[in-house]
């Protein structure tokens, strides 16, 4: 009886300390700063975007997306921002998509753009749209590439 009784009080303690864990973690995630967002649609498509980016206009439209350029009003900065809609729909395309933001966080050259941040989503589970957000660029790799240039 005695051994019955000291092994349910041990498991209480137990589950009164994790109980106190848990409460303090929730009580830090409350505490983390709720990213303010905001919603502007650009030919057709709905951008979810911080606060802090400002649209200036849209820059391309492509297969994966919608690409647009902002400012980030807290960097002083101009910034393109893709929207890769439903990227979990074709395995082949979202492992392209991680391929390319993978390949984009090692690039350091000033003629090559670079990865600033992919914004987490709201909830970990249940989301289809990826944002991509780069330096903005002058031009694209195709418009050099099929310009007339002056050979020297």
């Amino acid at each position: 009886m005695d051994k019955m009784k000291s092994e349910k009080e041990l498991n209480k303690s137990k589950l009164n300390s994790t109980n106190t864990t848990m409460s303090k973690k929730e009580k830090d995630k409350k505490n983390e700063k709720k990213v303010q967002l905001k919603t502007f649609v650009i030919s057709g498509t709905s951008f979810l975007v911080e606060e802090k980016y400002e649209l200036i206009k849209q820059v391309g439209l492509g297969a994966y997306g919608v690409v647009c350029s902002c400012v980030d009003k807290k960097a002083n900065v101009k910034v393109a921002i893709k929207k890769v809609p439903n990227a979990f729909e074709d395995l082949v395309d979202a492992k392209r998509i991680v391929r390319e933001i993978k390949l984009l966080s090692f690039f350091d050259h000033e003629n090559i753009i670079s990865l600033m941040d992919v914004p987490k989503p709201e909830a970990r589970t249940g989301f289809n749209d990826i944002y991509i957000v780069t330096d903005l660029m002058e031009t694209d790799l195709h418009r050099v590439i099929y310009s007339r240039q002056v050979k020297l």
